[in-house]
Parts: C-alpha cells; sequence; structure tokens
C-alpha cells in the first residue's frame, strides 16, 4: 500500500513535499506531546503558595524594622 501511495505522489510531487505530506499525517495522529502532570501543577502551586508567604513575611520584616530603627543625631 505504501508503494502504492509512493507511485501515485511521485506522479504530481517533488519527494520533499510528499515527506511533509507524510509528517503532516503522522502529526495528526500522534498525541499531544505536552499533556500537564498533575504532579508538576500541584508543584507549582505550592511554589506560588510560597511567593506569597514571602512576600508576606517581608512586609511584616520590612514593617518591624521601619518601628524599631532609631533616628540618632548625628555631631
Amino acid at each position: 500500500m505504501m508503494t502504492e501511495i509512493k507511485k501515485e505522489m511521485s506522479n504530481f510531487l517533488t519527494k520533499e513535499e510528499a515527506e511533509l505530506l507524510l509528517q503532516r499525517k503522522y502529526a495528526m495522529i500522534d498525541p499531544v506531546p505536552y499533556r500537564p502532570d498533575p504532579v508538576v501543577i500541584e508543584l507549582r502551586r505550592e511554589v506560588d503558595h510560597l511567593r506569597q508567604e514571602i512576600y508576606f513575611l517581608r512586609t511584616i520584616v520590612n514593617k518591624q524594622m521601619q518601628k524599631t530603627e532609631i533616628d540618632e543625631p548625628t555631631l
């Protein structure tokens, strides 16, 4: 069957065009190469949560440092 297809394709296509058509055919049949892994999704959520916590802690530390800073007069 493949030889028949090749013969038929050689009548009106160049070799490069035929290879491109075959690649497109296989590309449509192949499954999607990237499927989000549930573990990766959960890890991304955890990273986002940790970023939020770090931001929150930084703001608290900055506020406390501003309260405890004592402006001493210079001589």
